[in-house]
Order: structure tokens, then C-alpha cells, then sequence
């Protein structure tokens, strides 16, 4: 803040407290002559008569009146006295600011004189300094001469220092630790400055040089062995550290890689251990029911712990009626829904291959389930009893797909076929036990099943004694042979028994599953080694042995693949008689 500045503030400040202060005191004073006016008067006019009120009012305004003008002055007074005390401060204000002003340009004049004396001396030195150069010029030129008597000592001394000075330089560039060296390579450069100095003393430190600089040099081959040796042990290190890192990581890698097998294994076992129990509850569940309606209830009902949204559909005609469904709204009647045959979808592709057909979402995609909503998977199974499809169980999952969800689907199978089997097993008792018309799988009711109200399925095939049975597929191309009891084969690692053979395929029974349109491999027994045959499944159908009980397939294999004079010796030595008609019955 300039002085300026701090002058004019310090008299607002001043003036603003003188004014402050007389106007207060004016106040006082006019308040007080109000109150003694007001004392007089009432006094005063205590004593008159009421007839005089009209004298006292003008007696009263002219007090007031008088009053007011004292007032009046002493407030000019009081104003007159405050601006003579406001300019008396201002002047003594005024006053102490020159004061300081001119105590300020005194203590401006005596810097500016010590600056100037400051220059003179800097001027003065300047001139020392150039005599100092002078004489050094001088006595660099003195030392020149003498130099130039001592040329021979000089060039050694050059020669010296130049092999010092590369000495030092290899020690430093080759070996931080030769600190030593660096110090002796200092005390060298400080002698030959008094060598400059000292002519007598010349000889003996160039003698000294000389000796010092053979010994760096038996240093110096000492440091570069070390630090060839020091390399080579660091190059080894490395590279066996490098390795080692290399290992460390594979066995990390390794470790890892098995603690996630390990966990998928475990997570994998733990899904197997829940999908069995669900079968054992679900196959529970089916060993308490016997009629086909409780068989596809107890099937919906387990479908429906697998999937969001499950539903039977059964085979009528040309198309798949709606059925029962579970997980839907309640107010969606499914019995109005029906898909024809001849439409491609999920349902159809059941019925017409008769094996279970499966819905994934893409990864960067969504699928539309079949009652119009986003699914992540979904499976249609086809029920079959007898070798024919009579209902189709759906099922469908919306949350994302996973190991839990292949299970399901895996569950779904399993149960399908199970339905099957159970229905294939009625239809044969009921076929067995009545021979001359159809038997109603649920065995509650006289009439045929699929015409009684109430009943999902269409009526079992009428089955006689003395009608043969005939098997589906394609028409036989070749004579067929009846094979004699007993003859075992291996389809598929599975042993099988060999029902009748031609050139052209063959009829087995397998306790394993077989389905249509699988591809198989069949060995038949030689005397003279075994026989290969490579065919395809074109009929399948599940059924139960009269003789001890069990479940069993029945399949028509078609050979693709087949040595045609092999299988001739074979059916020669089996005892084909080739006046024997050929028929497609068994």
C-alpha cells in the first residue's frame, strides 16, 4: 500500500469519527431542551384557566418555535465545529505524511548514494581483475618459455599423461570398482603440475609415472580376467534363471490348467449325482402308475422340474393336437393348438425321425420357443409305443444354457424312452392277453384306447395268433434266411442274436438302444475268422422277450458295406435252402 493510500484512509477514518461524535452530542442536546420545554409548558398550564387553552396552543408553537430555531443552531454549531476539528486533523494528517514522505525520499537519497559507491567499487574491481589476467597472461608466458628449455621433459611427460589418461578411461569404462586407480590417475595429473613448477623434481615424478602406469597395466589385465570371468558366470545365471522362469510358468500353466479340469470335473460330478437322483425320484414316480393317461401325466409333471414351460402333444391324423401343459399362464388353453405334419419344426422333426430333437440359442442370437417367447434351449421327445409315435413331450428353458440345462435335456431323453418302453410293454400285454380285438392300454375301460373320452392315445394294433407279424421298413431285395436259435453277433461291442440274414441286411435283437437312421458295425462268427458287416438301422422298435421277461430291440440293419461271397458261405453253411421263398415276415 502506498503512503498515499494509507494518508486518505487515515482521515476518512478520523473524519468519520469526528462526525459521528458531534452529531451524537447535537442529539443529545436537542433532546434535552425538547424535555425541558415540555416540563415548562406542562407546568405552565397547570395553572391557567381553560379559557386561556387557545392562548396556550400559541404559546406552546411559539416555544416550539423557538426551540426549533435554538435547535437549529446549535446543530449548526455543532456542524461548523465539526468541520473545523476535521480540518485540523486533516492538516496534522497532512503534516505527519510529509514528514514520513520526506523521511522516505532521505532513506531513497543515501541507497541511491551507497548504489553508487556500490558501482565504483564493481568499476574498481574490474580494473583488479584485468591486472590479475594481465599478470597471469604474463606469468603463463614466462611458464611458456620455460617449458619450451624443458622439451624433452615435456613431450615424456606428454607421453606419460596420455597413457594415463587412457588407462583411466578403460578403468572407468570397464571397471566401476578401480576407485583407487581414478585416485592415483589425480595424484599423476597433481604432480605434473609441480613438475611445471618444480624442475628438480621432474625426474623423479616421471620415474614414478612410469612405474605406476605398469602396474595399472598389470591391473588393468588383472580387472579385464575378472570381468571376462564375471560375464560369463553372469550369461550363465541368466540364462539358467531364464529356464527356470520358463518352467515355473509351464508348471503354473500346468497347475492351473488341472485345477480347472478339477473343477469342471467336480461341478460335472455334482450335476451327474443331481441328474440321478432326478431319474431315480422320476423312474419312482412311473413304477406307481399303470394306465398311459397317468404315464404322460407323471411325464409332464416331471418335465416340468426340468423346464419353465413343458407340454404333451399327441399324434392325430396328419398333425400333433395340444394336450396338457405345465408353467403356462392359466388362462392359455394349449388342447386349441395344433401343429401339422407337414410343417418343419421342432415337434414334426420328433415324429417323423422318432429320436429326440434339441433347440439351442446362437451366441449372438435368440431363439423363439414354440409357444413365442425367447428360449435358451428346448427339446421335443418322441413317446412311442410299439415302434409308432403317439405323443410328443416339449419342454423349454429360458435362462442361459449350461451343464444344468444339458442335464435337463439329457433327463428329458431318458424319461422318453422310459415312457416308451412302458407303453411298448402295455400294448404287448394287452396283445398277448386278447387275440381276436384291440385292447385298451389302460386296461380300465372296454373300449378300444384313442376312441374312449378322456384317453390321449389312438387304439393299440389288433393282434392275432395266427396273423404274422410285419415289421416296418423297406422291401426286401434279397430272399432272407431264418437263422437257428443261439447265433450270437456283436453289434456295436454289443452282443446280439442273429434273427435272419441276407445279402442285402439282417434282423437283430440287442438289449441295446437302437434307433433309425444310426449307423452300426456287425460281426458275425466264421470258423474261419470273423466277418464284417457295416450297415445302417432302417426300422427299430423296443419290445419285451416272452421268454425271460426282458427288454429288448428289434432292428433291421441294411448293409452299406459287405463282403457278398463271405456272407453266401454263411448262409450256405447255416443251411440256406435256396428253394425257399423270400418274405419280409418273421
Amino acid at each position: 500500500m502506498s503512503f498515499a493510500d494509507y494518508a486518505r484512509r487515515r482521515t476518512k477514518t478520523s473524519l468519520d469519527a469526528l462526525l459521528n461524535q458531534r452529531a451524537d452530542s447535537a442529539r443529545h442536546e436537542l433532546d434535552a431542551l425538547r424535555a425541558a420545554c415540555d416540563q415548562g409548558i406542562a407546568a405552565f398550564a397547570a395553572f391557567l384557566n381553560p379559557d386561556e387553552s387557545g392562548f396556550l396552543e400559541a404559546l406552546v408553537e411559539d416555544l416550539s418555535r423557538a426551540a426549533l430555531e435554538q435547535a437549529e443552531a446549535a446543530a449548526a454549531r455543532a456542524r461548523l465545529e465539526s468541520q473545523e476539528a476535521a480540518h485540523t486533523e486533516l492538516v496534522a494528517v497532512q503534516v505527519e505524511a510529509q514528514a514520513r514522505l520526506d523521511a522516505e525520499l532521505a532513506s531513497h537519497t543515501a541507497l541511491q548514494e551507497r548504489e553508487d559507491e556500490a558501482h565504483r567499487q564493481v568499476h574498481r574491481l574490474q580494473h583488479e581483475v584485468a591486472a590479475i589476467q594481465a599478470a597471469r597472461a604474463a606469468l603463463e608466458a614466462h611458464l611458456e618459455q620455460e617449458q619450451t628449455a624443458k622439451t624433452a621433459l615435456a613431450d615424456a611427460l606428454a607421453d606419460a599423461q596420455r597413457e594415463a589418461e587412457t588407462l583411466r578411461q578403460d578403468v572407468q569404462d570397464r571397471a566401476v570398482s578401480l576407485g583407487a586407480v581414478e585416485a592415483r590417475l589425480h595424484t599423476l595429473e597433481g604432480e605434473r603440475t609441480q613438475l611445471q613448477q618444480r624442475r628438480d623434481e621432474a625426474e623423479a615424478s616421471l620415474d614414478m609415472a612410469v612405474r605406476e602406469r605398469m602396474a595399472l597395466a598389470e591391473a588393468l589385465g588383472d580387472v579385464r580376467k575378472t570381468a571376462s570371468l564375471a560375464k560369463a558366470e553372469t550369461e550363465s545365471y541368466r540364462e539358467e534363471l531364464e529356464a527356470a522362469a520358463e518352467q515355473v510358468k509351464e508348471a503354473q500353466a500346468r497347475i492351473e490348467a488341472e485345477i480347472h479340469a478339477l473343477r469342471d470335473e467336480r461341478r460335472r460330478g455334482a450335476l451327474a449325482l443331481v441328474a440321478l437322483d432326478r431319474v431315480q425320484r422320476a423312474l419312482q414316480a412311473f413304477d406307481a402308475v399303470t394306465s398311459p393317461n397317468d404315464l404322460l401325466e407323471t411325464f409332464l409333471a416331471q418335465l416340468g422340474h426340468d423346464f419353465a414351460r413343458a407340454a404333451i402333444f399327441l399324434v392325430r391324423g396328419h398333425g400333433l393336437e395340444g394336450w396338457r401343459s405345465v408353467g403356462l399362464d392359466p388362462t392359455t388353453d394349449i388342447t386349441n393348438l395344433a401343429v401339422p405334419l407337414t410343417v418343419d419344426s421342432l415337434l414334426t422333426r420328433a415324429v417323423v425321425q422318432k429320436v429326440s430333437a434339441t433347440l439351442r440359442a446362437d451366441p449372438d442370437g435368440v431363439r423363439v420357443g414354440l409357444f413365442g417367447s425367447a428360449v435358451a434351449c428346448a427339446i421335443a421327445v418322441p413317446v412311442l409305443a410299439d415302434g409308432r409315435v403317439v405323443a410328443v413331450a416339449y419342454g423349454e428353458q429360458t435362462h442361459e444354457p449350461g451343464d444344468a440345462a444339458d442335464a435337463g435335456l439329457s433327463i428329458a431323453d431318458i424319461l422318453g424312452c422310459y415312457v416308451s418302453r412302458c407303453l411298448t410293454a402295455i400294448e404287448i400285454r394287452a396283445s398277448a392277453e386278447q387275440s381276436d380285438s384291440a385292447v385298451p392300454l389302460e386296461g380300465a375301460r372296454s373300449e378300444p384306447l384313442g376312441h374312449a373320452e378322456g384317453s390321449p392315445l389312438p387304439s393299440a394294433r389288433p393282434t392275432t395268433s395266427d396273423t404274422p407279424r410285419v415289421y416296418p421298413g423297406p422291401t426286401r431285395q434279397a430272399p432272407r434266411v431264418r437263422m437257428p436259435e443261439g447265433i450270437e453277433v456283436l453289434v456295436d461291442s454289443s452282443v446280439g442274436v442273429l434273427v435272419d440274414l441276407s445279402s442285402r441286411g439282417a434282423q437283430v435283437l440287442s438289449p441295446k438302444a437302437m434307433r433309425p437312421n444310426y449307423t452300426v458295425r456287425m460281426i458275425l462268427p466264421r470258423q474261419e475268422g470273423a466277418l464284417q458287416c457295416n450297415g445302417r438301422i432302417v426300422w427299430a422298435m423296443f419290445e419285451v422277450s416272452r421268454a425271460n421277461g426282458t427288454a429288448q430291440y428289434r432292428a433291421g440293419v441294411q448293409f452299406t458295406e459287405i463282403d457278398a461271397r463271405a456272407v453266401h458261405a454263411f448262409l450256405m453253411q447255416h443251411g440256406w435252402d435256396t428253394s425257399a421263398p423270400s418274405d419280409r415276415h418273421s
